[in-house]
């Protein structure tokens, strides 16, 4: 029988559970697991450790589903444990603590080696896997190698069976999305993404249809909406049953954009991704991605030919966007970090701090800076 470990108990705290806001509250942990919340005048018997917060934010880490790189390591392009070790790391000091490691267009064998990667890793803040592509609409490549892009094939959606219990997401196009396709990813355990397509509504709205549950980087590598032609953007925004992924870095979507996705989408369907790279955390202007040259140019991250190729922003960057530029309350761009990931890439445990849940946490002042991440 294994003897339980000490508890520690995180007092006088503005928490944010995922849920409600509570003033002056503390929350107890032992063993990686949220044993309690309540007010912070009513400590639990039996704690081991009592740590004062001094009034500063107590949120759950954040939740990032799109992560290539950070710390000057590269996923795609180096798929093994140190790299994940190394991209957990710079992600973990700005408070994100679970993440998709995410492999964009590759050869197959690339895409396998990134597989096999999640499914054996011991990093514990990789919660798991995305695949953006390889198959993606050329015409809307973005940043990925045209010459990269290719269905994918029946081994690689069966060894993604391997990555389970991690999570699972897959990107495609909408014009790749054959209920073939579709049903085999699911069967993997795959939650599917439409993203990099110049579908018409029409046809997004038939693909989402077979079973997609949302969309990557809303607004950017799609058909976006027009007088008489929604795109697949407006079909993402017109339904409630579709997640939305959207990357607040002030490069890739204005501030305004924000604020209408925002409005659009029922409380729970628009979260923020990070789409970082390896210049994320670091302080290098250079690096590569899906083998191509990117350089940051005025806080841009392009590739030769001027394409925005991911951001060098992290999910921190991405709430204090959301609250000071676009104007959303604390609480949802906090639950926007959070739990609607968690929610949308099936991870129960994550994204919310209550009684049972993973005691993940980033402790923010009130100017949002991070000032303490609380793993396990």
């Amino acid at each position: 029988m294994t003897t339980p470990g000490p508890t520690t108990w995180w007092t006088h705290a503005q928490i944010h559970t995922g849920q409600a806001v509570l003033e002056d509250h503390g929350v107890a942990t032992r063993d990686g697991i949220v044993q309690c919340v309540a007010p912070a005048d009513q400590a639990p018997e039996g704690i081991d450790a009592t740590i004062d917060l001094d009034g500063a934010i107590l949120a759950p880490g954040f939740v990032d589903l799109q992560v290539n790189g950070g710390s000057g390591a590269t996923f795609t392009e180096t798929p093994d444990e140190d790299c994940l070790r190394t991209i957990a790391d710079a992600h973990r000091e700005a408070g994100t603590t679970a993440f998709l490691a995410t492999c964009i267009s590759a050869s197959r064998a690339t895409t396998l080696a990134c597989i096999e990667t999640v499914a054996s890793t011991k990093v514990v803040d990789c919660a798991g896997l995305h695949l953006e592509g390889p198959a993606l609409d050329l015409a809307r490549s973005g940043a990925h190698d045209p010459d990269a892009l290719r269905a994918l094939d029946a081994d690689e959606i069966a060894a993604l069976a391997a990555v389970a219990p991690r999570a699972i997401r897959v990107t495609l196009s909408v014009e790749r999305a054959t209920r073939a396709m579709v049903d085999a990813l699911i069967a993997a355990g795959a939650v599917i993404s439409f993203g990099h397509s110049e579908a018409t509504a029409a046809e997004a709205h038939a693909g989402f249809d077979l079973g997609v549950t949302g969309v990557t980087h809303l607004f950017n590598a799609m058909s976006g909406m027009s007088a008489r032609e929604p795109g697949l953007a407006g079909a993402a925004l017109a339904r409630d049953d579709v997640h939305c992924g959207i990357i607040a870095d002030g490069v890739h979507v204005d501030a305004t954009t924000i604020g209408v996705a925002y409005r659009a989408k029922p409380k729970g369907k628009l979260h923020l991704v990070s789409d970082a790279i390896a210049l994320a955390g670091s302080g290098l202007t250079k690096t590569r991605l899906g083998g191509r040259r990117v350089r940051k140019i005025d806080g841009r991250c392009v590739n030769e030919d001027g394409t925005l190729a991911g951001s060098h922003a992290r999910l921190i960057d991405g709430v204090r966007f959301c609250v000071n530029e676009v104007g959303i309350p604390l609480e949802e761009a906090l639950r926007m970090a959070s739990g609607y990931p968690a929610l949308h890439n099936r991870l129960p445990l994550h994204g919310r701090i209550e009684r049972g849940s993973r005691a993940d946490m980033v402790v923010l002042t009130r100017a949002l800076d991070v000032a303490r991440v609380i793993t396990g």
